[in-house]
């Protein structure tokens, strides 16, 4: 038998000895590379190196990705361009994921890689270079940078909160390195995000005066104090700034924002010259198409009336219609177009290009409403307010809430609906009476004819409906890759993406709709205006149910004023329509002639109408407005003859009236508090006799539904019922609307059918004891913004795992917030609650910006259903009071109140 040596050759031992001890010697040198705990040349080397080209390359690749992806996010070239993208909404949500990514990435980074041992000291007198190496915080490279990252991408997520504390960290601890420069200017954009701008100011002051400040940050400097003063709205002051940053960036893309920017300002200060000039500048910078195409139009839409010929510029624009290449971006050049005959004053021109600029626009909702806008406001001025409502209505869907001057067209809208609303009733209840008056058989046809359009109309929008199911199959099966079931996920609704694109496609074809009946009807006025309304003939009879199909004959019948009780319900409804239009044409958009038209029409059509004498009281002061003095003292005499006890009489005949009704209100409020004060003493009849004082001292006052109150429980104290219910019956009657309506009718409840106290309590709305534990709450919790707050979990002691909880939390901090050293402890509430405390916040927006994060974070509650838990934040001071007071669903009101 062979020997092994023979086998397998001589075996060399003192070889193996060798191999094994250099495997062992970088075998140890491995793993002291990986402590942080000793910082020496190898440890420091080998965290650099895996620092860098594993965690910090990923995540940072990752933050590119967003970051291109936020870049590919486009424009709203209507408005005035953010400096940055990063600024909207949908920059935010188009790379939730890769900044996630990088922020997880930059916490490996600093929780494994941070080495802030110091190295040992040499014995040698040191250089300034060794000094300087000794001094640091931190000796891995790259955890500056990481945190850098951390912040960046808080900061494209919107989170703004924590983006601010990474960068105050940075400037803070790495105050004698480079990164400490890109913390400032990140740390002022957000600043000017949260729109904290004195803070920015002081900091872009700061970065002016700092001599040592990096060249490479010039231009990003310069574009972020542009950005300062756009956010403020001061154009000329932003100027330079931009100026300045298109001379400080290499990067063509950015040169043609900042140049666009600049035309916009120009183009809004009425600068047409240099308007002209920088959109020019643009085109030559040969941007994406979509920046060029806008520049071209807003180049010709500069165009000053009266500062030279328009022919050129029709001309031109008539040209770029003809180019294929145009063809999605038609309903610009005739909206461009537009504008140039509304300038020279041919509004009838405008508005057929504005409609035709409707006509041609498909996927571009920015443009439909300007069109509509614009429309809009051709039609207020005419005016022609029904017009006016309906473009305006229009516009609001689809226009976006950062378009400037949205607040004041939002409200003009709203207006102009509640407007058109009381002229609609008046058309409706008017076109009601006369179908009504004819003859049975015209009456009969005439709904006939209106539910056979109606069912043509139907069949039409089936049709419609299945011609476009059937080109969106056709679509799908030549593109497959777009279908639904590639998108995410294989079931519509659990499918973001899937739901996000059906929401962007639901919009640009319908716009924002409201959720009601018949949203998709093209011509709703034939049913709305004439048959239904918000305030029906038929609707005053609560004990007759309506019919709601719309295709029987009964259905429009029963709005039909038939009888003399309907038709008088009828004119009421118009009576009433009209006087508020005349309100509100005075009070509201200020129109004085047709205030004066319509209360001439009401007081025309009824006499003796109950408005009468505020009609006379507003066509008063209308006249009084014009100057018409005659008018004026016309009106001013007919109140004081004809209703010379009137408050409107002793107005205008005593010119100290407010300050004697004001003496009286401060009376009427003093006897009230003395009379409170004496039901409390049970000094029952004292609060009688003082009720009935104010009965005619105070007879008109608000608070006299609460003496009669008062008068009510103390006529019961004094075993008086019949006295009591006589009362209560006048608080309902009288004051219905009052607060003290609905303990008033359960106490009658009680005393008339013999209900048992505790059943008149179980009637009580639940509203009215929310409300009572609301006011005890403001009793005893103060708000308080600026001082210091905790958040709070409020947990079942034997259901939830309290450790796992704190874990939970802990790790979350730990992922978000690593820079910031939250203290979380648990702490017995009671024998059947615990809390988890996570301290402290500054302030409440901190801390509110704490719990939105933790919200949205599935992982922290993932062991517990929803009823298990209440989580909120709270002040220190009330969380003292908390302590005292054991009610947690009591602060909850209060927290939902003051934070949500």
């Amino acid at each position: 038998m062979k020997t092994k040596e023979e086998k397998y050759g001589k075996f060399d031992r003192s070889l193996s000895y060798k191999l094994l001890s250099n495997l062992l010697t970088i075998f140890i040198l491995l793993i002291s590379g990986c402590s942080t705990q000793k910082n020496t040349f190898v440890n420091r080397t080998y965290h650099n190196i895996t620092a860098h080209y594993n965690a910090y390359f990923n995540g940072y690749e990752s933050l590119k990705q967003g970051v291109k992806k936020i870049n590919n996010t486009s424009d709203n070239f209507s408005i005035l361009l953010p400096v940055f993208r990063h600024s909207t909404g949908e920059a935010a949500s188009a790379a939730i994921a890769e900044m996630d990514k990088a922020i997880l990435k930059a916490s490996k980074v600093i929780k494994i890689h941070s080495i802030t041992a110091k190295p040992k000291r040499v014995r040698s007198e040191k250089t300034e270079k060794q000094k300087a190496f000794y001094a640091r915080k931190e000796f891995c490279n790259w955890v500056d940078d990481s945190y850098l990252m951390m912040g960046r991408a808080h900061f494209y997520k919107h989170d703004y909160f924590l983006a601010a504390q990474t960068f105050e960290y940075i400037i803070k601890e790495y105050n004698n390195m480079p990164v400490k420069y890109d913390g400032m200017i990140w740390l002022s954009r957000t600043y000017c995000e949260l729109k904290d701008f004195k803070r920015a100011k002081e900091l872009v002051d700061q970065i002016e005066g700092e001599k040592n400040f990096p060249r490479r940050l010039k231009g990003a400097f310069d574009a972020t104090y542009a950005d300062f003063y756009l956010k403020q709205e001061k154009y000329q002051d932003a100027v330079p700034k931009l100026e300045a940053a298109i001379k400080g960036t290499k990067k063509k893309h950015e040169r043609a924002r900042y140049k666009y920017i600049l035309a916009q300002i120009y183009q809004q200060m009425g600068d047409a010259g240099n308007a002209i000039k920088f959109y020019g500048e643009v085109v030559k910078l040969n941007p994406k198409y979509e920046m060029t195409f806008s520049a071209k139009i807003n180049r010709a839409t500069s165009y000053q009336a009266g500062a030279g010929d328009s022919k050129d510029i029709i001309k031109q624009l008539n040209k770029m219609l003809k180019d294929d290449k145009n063809i999605e971006y038609q309903d610009q050049i005739y909206y461009a177009l537009a504008n140039i005959y509304y300038k020279e004053g041919n509004p009838a021109e405008a508005i057929n290009y504005y409609k035709m600029s409707l006509q041609k626009s498909v996927n571009n909702t920015d443009q439909k409403a300007l069109s509509y806008l614009a429309l809009g406001d051709i039609y207020f001025i005419k005016p022609d307010y029904t017009l006016a409502q309906a473009y305006y209505d229009s516009s609001i869907t689809l226009l976006d809430k950062n378009f400037p001057g949205y607040e004041a067209i939002e409200l003009k809208s709203k207006n102009l609906t509640e407007i058109v609303g009381y002229i609609n009733t008046v058309s409706r209840e008017d076109s009601l009476q006369k179908i009504a008056q004819w003859p049975k058989e015209k009456r009969e046809q005439y709904i006939k004819d209106l539910i056979e359009k109606i069912k043509e109309e139907e069949k039409k929008e089936k049709e419609e409906d299945r011609q476009r199911h059937v080109n969106s199959m056709m679509f799908e099966q030549r593109n497959p890759k777009n279908s639904m079931d590639n998108v995410g996920g294989k079931w519509y609704f659990y499918n973001p993406q899937a739901i996000a694109l059906g929401k962007t496609q639901f919009a640009t074809k319908w716009g924002n709709r409201k959720l009601e009946d018949n949203w998709r009807r093209k011509n709703k006025s034939i049913i709305d205006i004439v048959f239904q309304g918000e305030e029906t003939t038929a609707a005053t009879d609560s004990t007759s149910k309506r019919v709601s199909d719309n295709k029987t004959m009964e259905y429009y019948l029963q709005d039909l004023p038939l009888n003399d009780s309907l038709l008088l319900v009828s004119h009421g409804n118009i009576r009433d329509a009209l006087y508020k239009l005349a309100k509100a044409y005075k009070e509201i958009l200020h129109d004085y002639p047709k205030s004066i038209e319509t209360y001439d029409e009401l007081n025309k059509r009824y006499p003796e109408n109950v408005y009468l004498l505020a009609s006379y009281y507003d066509l008063y002061q209308i006249y009084k407005i014009q100057n018409n003095q005659l008018k004026s003292d016309y009106y001013k005499n007919l109140i004081i003859t004809k209703f010379p006890d009137s408050k409107y009489a002793k107005i205008l005949n005593n010119p100290d009236y407010f300050k004697e009704l004001e003496a009286e209100e401060s009376e009427a409020t003093r006897l009230y508090e003395e009379t409170y004060l004496a039901y409390k003493l049970k000094n029952f009849q004292q609060v009688i006799n003082n009720c009935n004082f104010s009965d005619t001292a105070f007879e008109d006052n608000n608070l006299m539904p609460k003496f009669t109150y008062l008068k009510a429980l103390s006529y019961g104290e004094i075993k008086n019922i019949d006295g009591m219910k006589a009362v209560l019956k006048k608080i309902i009657v009288e004051y219905p609307e009052s607060d003290v309506r609905e303990p008033s009718q359960n106490i009658l409840a009680y005393l008339t059918k013999g209900e048992k106290p505790s059943e008149i309590s179980d009637t009580s709305d639940k509203k009215v004891i929310d409300e009572k534990i609301e006011a005890e709450a403001e009793k005893i919790y103060i708000l308080n913004e600026n001082t210091a707050h905790l958040y709070l979990v409020i947990v079942e002691n034997k259901k939830i795992d309290i450790n796992r909880l704190k874990f939970d939390i802990t790790n979350y901090n730990f992922d978000y917030y690593s820079m910031i050293d939250f203290q979380v402890s648990d702490q017995l509430l009671n024998d059947k609650y615990n809390m988890v405390i996570v301290k402290s916040f500054d302030n409440k927006e901190q801390a509110m910006n704490y719990y939105k994060g933790i919200i949205s974070n599935r992982q922290v509650f993932r062991n517990m259903n929803e009823g298990q838990y209440s989580h909120f934040i709270i002040s220190q001071e009330n969380f003292q009071t908390l302590f005292k007071d054991q009610n947690v669903d009591k602060y909850i009101i209060f927290f939902n109140k003051h934070y949500q």
